[in-house]
């Protein structure tokens, strides 16, 4: 995968496909991607002219919904997101406080509310976190079943107020908080107000599936996607995005699917492992004053991915008794032993790459002679991530 630095000045998408990817070699690049050439038809010219306008409305905020005179500012800050993604469903501006590290329902976190009673000893035992012991990095950084909705709609549903919250959908959430913030409603200014949002470098270990802005209710339409995220889908209209900075992510800056004008102004993208903006069946787009900068530390390779993303199938044959087994050459491995080990190689990993650096390395690495097995299955040589990357992704 090769490093990526791309800055573009304008684009302006209309339904034409539109990738930027990158290059060998770190390079500057100018990117255009625009449908409104001479050689259309007029009727295709007048469609293009009142999508334009109606960009131009929504760019500046000239929407009832959303005009700055007539919506109040939600603030946004690091406490809204200590127990999960903030999600916003309903149409107003929204604006970053401070600094956003993301790092929802970390090993210190739920550590503390089990000590402080936040999180009572009788469902963290229910929950399978440990009562007497810091809680490991193998248990942590997901959704619990405590904050899990059983309706179609939660009112209220951002932030997330405490790790008792039925707050995410467990089908959308079903493997991991996949995004910082979820935006599911038409008309809505995020103003990043010059600041930083990322996730954490906990968090992008322990969450390899990403977004820091997700522009749905869910990453994947229905019946598509690596898990059943559900057969409730909305995708955000009319949104704005400006003025600040969408740091580490593990896959994602923005992402959305079959979103309808969406404006992006002046963002810098600094640490993304996939893409920058990656927009599915996206009609009516505008990107101006963006610069792109991928990731090149990225410290494990896919295998840590499914290792993290099987666990919650793992526990459920364990939870149910299942008598299902797995023979290796060495030895017979039931549900219980292979989450086991799956859970210890997982703790192994983060105590190197987060807790401690690794050795003999400059950037934190998995260590190759205390966790032989771990260095082997999950270590990245390169940095980079080892799969497709690209800038600008939009069809």
């Amino acid at each position: 995968m090769p490093q990526q630095t791309h800055t573009v000045q304008h684009t302006q998408h209309h339904g034409a496909r539109c990738n930027a990817a990158g290059s060998n070699t770190s390079r500057s690049m100018t990117h255009s991607c625009d449908r409104t050439g001479s050689g259309r038809s007029a009727s295709w010219r007048q469609s293009a002219w009142q999508a334009r306008l109606l960009l131009l409305l929504c760019c500046g905020l000239g929407t009832g919904q959303i005009h700055a005179e007539q919506a109040a500012i939600v603030e946004l800050r690091q406490a809204d997101f200590t127990w999960g993604t903030y999600i916003i469903d309903q149409p107003g501006r929204y604006r970053l406080a401070e600094d956003i590290s993301f790092q929802p329902n970390s090993p210190a976190a739920l550590t503390a509310a089990i000590a402080n009673g936040q999180l009572p000893e009788a469902v963290a035992e229910r929950l399978g976190l440990p009562l007497d012991e810091p809680v490991p990095a193998a248990l942590a950084g997901m959704p619990l079943a405590t904050q899990f909705h059983r309706g179609t709609k939660v009112a209220n549903a951002a932030p997330a107020p405490s790790p008792l919250s039925p707050s995410y959908d467990p089908a959308a959430f079903g493997i991991g908080f996949f995004a910082a913030i979820v935006i599911a409603a038409d008309d809505v200014e995020l103003d990043l107000n010059g600041h930083r949002i990322e996730q954490s470098e906990e968090h992008a270990l322990l969450q390899r599936f990403f977004s820091i802005i997700e522009l749905a209710s869910a990453p994947f339409i229905p019946q598509q996607g690596p898990h059943d995220f559900g057969s409730r889908f909305v995708a955000a209209r009319r949104v704005r995005i400006h003025g600040g900075t969408l740091g580490r992510s593990a896959h994602h800056g923005v992402h959305g699917n079959d979103n309808r004008h969406v404006v992006l102004r002046n963002l810098r993208f600094d640490g993304y492992e996939v893409g920058a903006v990656a927009l599915n069946g996206v009609r009516g787009l505008s990107i101006k004053g963006v610069h792109a900068t991928n990731r090149k530390d990225v410290p494990v390779l896919g295998t840590f991915s499914a290792a993290r993303f099987i666990r919650p199938y793992l526990a459920e044959l364990v939870r149910i008794g299942s008598a299902a087994s797995l023979t290796t050459p060495t030895r017979m491995l039931t549900p219980a032993a292979a989450l086991a080990d799956l859970d210890a190689l997982v703790n192994a990993v983060h105590r190197d790459v987060v807790v401690r650096a690794g050795s003999n390395s400059r950037r934190r690495t998995i260590d190759p002679v205390i966790h032989g097995t771990a260095y082997a299955l999950f270590h990245n040589p390169s940095g980079l991530v080892d799969g497709n990357s690209y800038s600008f992704l939009l069809n």
